[in-house]
């Protein structure tokens, strides 16, 4: 098999995969995670079992795999604040405004990543698919971290909480008023009588605030 047969062949499989994950992506988002069979992905990428058991194992393997790609993806949005601001509270404000935007241009992926967690809120389904996670949530948490810390060294951000508890302090509150946003943002806008977009506003803001140092 020379080179190019090599290259060729990898193009293909790397394209189906994709076929596969964004095929099951649209599936998860309209039925959700618990309700998708095995059938329902092949029939809708118009494949058979044995076809799709040449790229993933299970279906939470596929699972994980649309969530880990969408992860990645936004990890390298994040990298983008090393750039903006001038010291850690203003990145921390660029990278919380960033999480709101991705929400307006991309909800499907943060409903998907809603989704994920709560079918997932009591274990991982294997060691393996749980370790690659946990390796790349690690990963994404650095460049959180490292603002938080970066803050804390000048002066722009208060340092008389544990770095850690505030970090996951921060991190929690974003996810889950997003996520609930994504899921559920027109039922709550009609329940609530508030506009989504202004909840999401004063978060920012309360964060914001709460992060600069006590005087």
């Amino acid at each position: 098999m020379n080179q190019q047969w090599k290259e060729q062949l990898e193009k293909h499989r790397n394209n189906r995969k994709e076929e596969i994950l964004t095929a099951a992506q649209q599936l998860f988002l309209e039925k959700g995670l618990g309700v998708v069979k095995l059938n329902d992905i092949v029939k809708q990428c118009g494949i058979s079992k044995v076809t799709f058991y040449k790229y993933y194992k299970s279906i939470d393997e596929v699972i994980f795999a649309v969530q880990m790609k969408i992860l990645e993806e936004f990890i390298e949005k994040d990298k983008n604040w090393m750039t903006k601001g001038k010291n850690g509270w203003e990145k921390m404000e660029y990278v919380l405004r960033i999480q709101i935007e991705t929400l307006k241009t991309d909800k499907a992926s943060i409903s998907f990543i809603g989704l994920f967690d709560m079918h997932y809120r009591d274990h991982y389904p294997t060691p393996e698919l749980e370790n690659a996670f946990l390796d790349l949530l690690k990963k994404g948490r650095a460049h959180f971290k490292n603002i938080l810390l970066e803050g804390i060294q000048d002066g722009s951000i208060r340092n008389d909480i544990e770095l850690r508890t505030l970090q996951f302090t921060i991190s929690n509150i974003t996810s889950a008023t997003i996520q609930r946003m994504a899921l559920r943002g027109k039922i709550l806008k009609y329940d609530q009588g508030i506009d989504p977009d202004l909840i999401l506003e004063q978060m920012v803001n309360m964060i914001l605030t709460y992060i600069k140092p006590m005087k």
